[in-house]
């Protein structure tokens, strides 16, 4: 009896890891309703704290302000936002609002940070 031989695989490319896909630090809301954007906008807020990124960037346009408003009404009261301020104008200006991450620190210390200019000394003052 002859053996039955095994047919080799073809080479393809190995599976994607899990997990590995880019995290995109900016999200446009352009276009979505309120109650859409805010769905979307909490689902990139908790994927980008997971994540370890120290901000995001919100592109909601100018426009009517509605989306801005509901936006920044969410950031407001969301735990995991330290603070929020609008793009710089080169960037999108008040179109885009960029939300800092936040990821224990004391509110003091934070504010500490925030009316010095930010950390130094490797933050000796602990």
């Amino acid at each position: 009896m002859a053996k039955a031989r095994r047919r080799k695989r073809p080479a393809s490319a190995p599976p994607p890891l899990r997990g590995a896909e880019p995290i995109e630090l900016r999200i446009d809301l352009h276009g979505l309703r309120a109650i859409d954007a805010i769905f979307r906008l909490e689902r990139h807020i908790q994927t980008n704290h997971a994540a370890s990124q120290p901000w995001v960037e919100i592109v909601h346009g100018r426009g009517t302000g509605a989306l801005r408003e509901a936006v920044q009404k969410h950031l407001k009261k969301h735990n995991l936002v330290a603070r929020y301020y609008y793009a710089p104008h080169n960037t999108g200006g008040d179109g885009v609002t960029i939300a800092d991450l936040e990821y224990g620190q004391s509110r003091a210390r934070r504010r500490d940070i925030e009316t010095s200019g930010g950390p130094t000394d490797f933050d000796r003052r602990r």
